[in-house]
């Protein structure tokens, strides 16, 4: 097995839209007349291809004696429509059992996407009403993993390990009612009092909007408790919605979360580095903003994509001080039912300078331009030579400091090439 730093997994699946992912295919069906019950015994289903690697891989993982967490990004149901609740449970109950989530129900956090908000439910005078069908749905099997009236906060710790997660609701706004100008309804109301017709003909005086917000209550709760954390405790803060813009262009009213700026400013004036994993915009882009002023701070935005395409694993790993080193984020990812992880990104979560002078003793055998092994390097210390764990640990923390690079670090370490960076 290869040497590796304490560690903690979160296993982020995105947006589902159940209705749309039961089906999805992956057939170039030019024949509309062949016969579909032989289709679905010879082509691999996009879901359950998915369903089953995540399930693999959370069991290699806990198998191995991993701290794993499920983030389920949001956004199971397919739109605000009249068979909506009956989506959204379906979802729920698919989700438990093939996933097993009553196994990991400690922590297995789950987001309110703005299709799982009950727009029929919107009420002037009670703001959380629109989220009882998706409360309703987890509440019948048990599991209060659904954060939607408040944050929800999850700490998670092993040997060296320790790390928080926080979930947030970033629906608020979805389905709330925005007025006509009041030209229009001054048009309308004369309209009925002329005889031309009764409010029901003109319909409403307001429409529905598709606005992510986040409550400023539940912002403060969670920075206030993310600058409380000890340094040796990696904040992971998850949302249905992006902070940053999307990449593809978006036309639609108020689309973009309202507030964004604030809230990823705020995020990231925590005096520390914050992971904030969220779903909706169907893209597995990795952001990070390093903020300097007001404030500093490093966040780490990580998109998740549809649910049929694949699913990320973010491993966050600790220095041999249980301070929070950096975070591998792989990307599994579906072939026509094939489901393959890529090369991982590596992103160090270190905010301090690159501190040399700890490392002076294990890295003074290395010149530029010169690759050694393992076993050479630690050979070549002085005095004394250190026990190769020992070695491997600094080597690796080195490394996501910036100074050094490793080569085959997937690999025992006996097999690693070492070099300044």
């Amino acid at each position: 097995m290869p040497w590796r730093l304490p560690s903690i997994t979160i296993l982020q699946i995105g947006d589902v839209h159940y209705r749309e992912a039961v089906a999805a295919s992956t057939v170039d069906r030019k024949d509309r007349r062949f016969p579909v019950r032989i289709l679905n015994q010879v082509v691999p289903h996009p879901l359950r291809s998915v369903i089953e690697a995540i399930v693999r891989r959370k069991q290699a993982l806990i198998d191995s004696g991993n701290v794993v967490a499920l983030a389920i990004m949001g956004d199971l149901a397919t739109g605000s429509s009249a068979d909506q609740s009956d989506e959204y449970s379906d979802c729920v109950k698919y989700l438990v059992q093939s996933l097993n989530i009553p196994t990991l129900a400690d922590t297995t956090h789950v987001e309110v996407g703005n299709h799982d908000v009950d727009w029929s439910a919107i009420d002037p005078l009670d703001l959380f009403r629109k989220f009882e069908m998706a409360e309703g749905a987890w509440a019948s099997h048990g599991l209060p993993v659904l954060a939607s009236r408040s944050p929800k906060i999850t700490p998670m710790r092993t040997a060296g390990s320790q790390v928080t997660m926080f979930s947030i609701n970033s629906s608020i706004g979805c389905g709330e009612q925005r007025y006509l100008p009041d030209k229009a309804i001054d048009a309308i109301h004369r309209a009925i009092r002329s005889g031309l017709g009764t409010i029901a003909d003109f319909g409403v005086e307001w429409e529905q909007l598709d606005t992510p917000a986040i409550m400023d209550s539940d912002l403060d709760t969670v920075c206030t408790q993310i600058r409380a954390l000890g340094q040796g405790v990696q904040p992971v803060v998850l949302a249905h919605h992006n902070l940053l813009p999307q990449h593809l262009t978006l036309a639609k009213l108020y689309g973009e979360l309202v507030g964004g700026g604030a809230v990823r400013a705020r995020l990231a004036a925590c005096d520390r580095s914050v992971l904030f994993l969220h779903g909706h915009v169907h893209d597995d882009v990795i952001e990070i903003i390093d903020q300097k002023h007001p404030g500093v701070g490093r966040l780490v935005a990580i998109a998740s994509p549809l649910i049929t395409t694949g699913f990320n694993e973010i491993e966050i790993q600790f220095t041999r001080h249980g301070v929070p080193a950096g975070c591998e984020i792989t990307h599994y990812r579906s072939h026509n039912g094939d489901v393959r992880h890529r090369e991982p990104f590596r992103i160090s979560l270190i905010t301090d300078a690159p501190a040399w002078g700890a490392f002076a003793d294990v890295l003074a055998p290395l010149v530029p331009d010169i690759t050694l092994l393992f076993d050479r390097l630690r050979a070549q210390l002085n005095p004394p030579t250190p026990q190769r764990a020992h070695l491997a640990e600094r080597l690796l923390e080195a490394e996501w400091r910036g100074l050094v690079v490793i080569q085959n670090r997937s690999q025992q370490y006996k097999h690693w090439r070492v070099s300044l960076q």
